[in-house]
């Protein structure tokens, strides 16, 4: 299990692991201990496995739990190139077969 770091801006920060987050070509979900409000918009850096980051927007659109539990947030990603497409893909792929 990978333990790399996803660093987010948001107003406040999240800090996340890729082994609480699930990665998708359009967006993301991770777990949050703080509610996240939808219409947020935040930027998430990735890592890449050329050593580099991918950085991507995107808008929360669903944010379901409570204080005990913590949050379960869906971040869709918006205004994605296709060269910024296809590196979200090959991110998604290798952070899946990390977890298997």
């Amino acid at each position: 299990m990978s333990t790399r770091r996803l660093a987010t801006t948001a107003s406040p920060s999240h800090e996340l692991s890729l082994a609480t987050t699930r990665l998708r070509r359009n967006g993301l979900e991770f777990h949050s201990a703080r509610a996240v409000a939808p219409w947020t918009e935040m930027t998430v850096t990735l890592p890449d496995a050329r050593g580099g980051a991918l950085e991507v927007s995107g808008i929360v659109v669903d944010c379901r739990g409570d204080r005990a539990r913590g949050y379960q947030v869906a971040l869709l990603f918006h205004g994605l190139t296709p060269p910024t497409q296809a590196r979200l893909s090959e991110i998604a792929r290798r952070a899946s077969s990390n977890l298997a």
